[in-house]
């Protein structure tokens, strides 16, 4: 319930943890065990996240994290790296959006 009201009061100071590791003098985020613990959720209840998953807007916001998630991720520290961060963006967006409709 804090993540609730972190995001109705400031959600963009809202940051999941992720891991970070240093390649090349670069820091890169990998949001792997994150990802998998939200599609694990998401399996609590999947007739609730069905329709978000098979629209075309919000589909495009979930995928970074199915594909983080999912059996086949991209072993690219550089790919994970952008996709996680392509992660956060679409949850906020979600949430933005989830906002609006209701």
């Amino acid at each position: 319930q804090s993540i609730a009201i972190q995001w109705a009061t400031k959600p963009e100071a809202w940051e999941p943890i992720f891991s970070v590791a240093a390649l090349d003098h670069e820091d890169l985020t990998d949001a792997e065990d994150w990802a998998i613990g939200f599609l694990s959720a998401v399996d609590l209840a999947p007739g609730a996240w069905a329709p978000l998953f098979d629209d075309a807007e919000t589909g495009a916001l979930l995928k970074p994290i199915a594909l983080l998630g999912g059996e086949e991720a991209s072993e690219d520290p550089k790919e994970r790296d952008a996709l996680s961060r392509a992660a956060l963006d679409g949850v906020l967006a979600l949430y933005a959006l989830q906002q609006q409709a209701g």
